[in-house]
């Protein structure tokens, strides 16, 4: 994380992992771990880690699943 590109890289992966968040949530229309979820029958359902080309390097983020896999991140898209 030393250095100015460090930097760059750890903001925009910290970034880009908030974004997605905000998408499950808006997806799944309540917050992580809200009892509105309780027998919903489409719960989080862990994570894959993808890898992200910047400019001239790369970050790695957490793309969240969810269990019927309808979660289709725009900021990042599966594909």
């Amino acid at each position: 994380m030393a250095g100015q590109d460090g930097l760059i890289k750890t903001l925009t992966g910290k970034i880009l992992q908030k974004a997605l968040e905000a998408e499950m949530t808006e997806h799944q229309g309540h917050e992580k771990n809200s009892n509105a979820g309780d027998n919903s029958g489409n719960s989080r359902n862990g994570h894959t880690e993808k890898t992200v080309l910047l400019e001239k390097q790369e970050t790695t983020v957490e793309v969240l699943r969810d269990r019927n896999s309808t979660f289709e991140p725009i900021i990042l898209p599966k594909h």
